[in-house]
């Protein structure tokens, strides 16, 4: 097994916005709206696109074949912050649904996506809900978990990190291949199997630009509201048992509106 996550950034952030559109724009697909939830007071609830069938910046990809196999891990999973996962008591929140977007960019390309809808517990972490609120947190990283990669160059599979080949110690070069007679330059990348994801994290630059937040909205807060952890799928808790646990997490259609409202905290409370 080898995990992986989508922070550590090995280019500039626009240089590879730049390969999903001619334009350089990332087209964002879903909002608050294309979703149906109870909203609880108090919390806030936000859109973001998640991963994306692409190179990374870490030059690690994802097959689209593997996210429409994968994408609903995410549902029930920890919300964190620059991927502090190794303890659900420093959760933010919680994975209540996932989305798969698959379409064609104005590049010709094709785009398969993975949208998230996270509930974030605005009222024990003010200061993150706040950030979000404002744009100044508008991007997420992922964790995953996979069972084998494949290297662009040799097709090596490696199940675990002593079984890279050569080749992917030089993971962002370009290097000569022969097409039998013809020599040209490949990229040296992975391409990421058998995935499982296990949580999302806010970051202020991740490895795949085009995860950001789509939409953003607190409900009305409330003079107490009761933490979002009881909420977080276990590691070994099957998608089947959460659902009959929480049989409210992933309801789809259209959203119940409701008043935006002002976040009103102390400003001594941690994030």
């Amino acid at each position: 097994m080898i995990r992986k996550h989508t922070t550590l950034h090995l280019v500039p952030r626009t240089a590879s916005v730049a390969q999903w559109d001619a334009k350089g724009d990332v087209k964002l697909s879903f909002k608050l709206s294309d979703w149906d939830f109870d909203p609880v007071p108090g919390l806030l609830y936000v859109v973001t696109r998640a991963i994306s069938s692409r190179v990374n910046a870490n030059y690690d990809a994802w097959p689209a074949s593997e996210l429409r196999k994968s994408y609903k891990s995410f549902i029930g999973r920890g919300v964190y912050v620059d991927h502090h996962n190794w303890d659900k008591e420093r959760s933010r929140g919680v994975i209540l649904d996932a989305r798969l977007d698959e379409k064609k960019l104005a590049n010709g390309h094709d785009d398969t996506s993975v949208y998230l809808l996270i509930e974030v517990d605005a009222q024990a972490y003010p200061k993150l809900a706040k950030s979000i609120l404002a744009g100044d947190i508008d991007a997420v990283s992922m964790g995953a978990d996979v069972g084998y990669t494949v290297c662009s160059i040799c097709k090596n599979a490696a199940y675990d990190t002593t079984e890279y080949c050569e080749h992917l110690y030089m993971k962002g070069m370009k290097l000569p291949v022969y097409d039998g007679l013809q020599r040209k330059e490949a990229l040296v990348y992975e391409d990421c199997y058998d995935v499982n994801f296990f949580e999302i994290s806010f970051v202020f630059d991740p490895a795949d630009e085009s995860a950001l937040v789509s939409d953003a909205w607190l409900a009305a807060p409330a003079q107490f509201v009761s933490r979002t952890q009881h909420k977080i799928r276990e590691r070994n808790e099957s998608l089947e048992d959460y659902k009959r646990r929480m049989p409210k997490a992933a309801k789809r259609s259209r959203r119940k509106t409701s008043d935006s409202t002002e976040l009103i905290v102390p400003e001594a409370v941690d994030t």
